[in-house]
């Protein structure tokens, strides 16, 4: 059915904003949260959501938490033990660790980096 696919695509866009925008609420953002607010069976969520976006729905959060660990490091002076405390990691280790595995590089490097340009 041609319009149900576009109904399908509409939203898993709208899950996805709603993520992106609320990633530290972590009430609005729980899996039972979603599935309920989106009419997805709370047993599916996982597999309609790494079939849609290819990560599992953990790995989306993660990343929208070290994308906005990254925009803090480089466009404030904000210290980056506010900013793991901010964003619910446990320590900065825990935040350099996954900085590196998704970026490369850890937070101090990205903050020198917008320093040095």
């Amino acid at each position: 059915m041609p319009g149900q696919q576009g109904y399908e695509g509409k939203r898993f866009a709208d899950l996805l904003l709603h993520v992106q925008y609320h990633p530290l609420d972590e009430e609005i953002i729980t899996l039972q949260y979603l599935s309920h607010h989106f009419n997805i069976s709370a047993t599916y969520f996982s597999e309609y959501f790494k079939r849609n976006a290819n990560e599992t729905y953990q790995e989306f959060v993660l990343r929208s938490k070290l994308k906005l660990a990254e925009a803090k490091a480089m466009y404030t002076d904000i210290p980056f033990k506010e900013i793991v405390y901010n964003l619910g990691f446990t320590d900065s280790s825990h935040l350099n660790k996954m900085m590196k595995r998704f970026y490369k590089k850890g937070m101090s490097d990205i903050r020198k980096g917008v320093m040095a340009a």
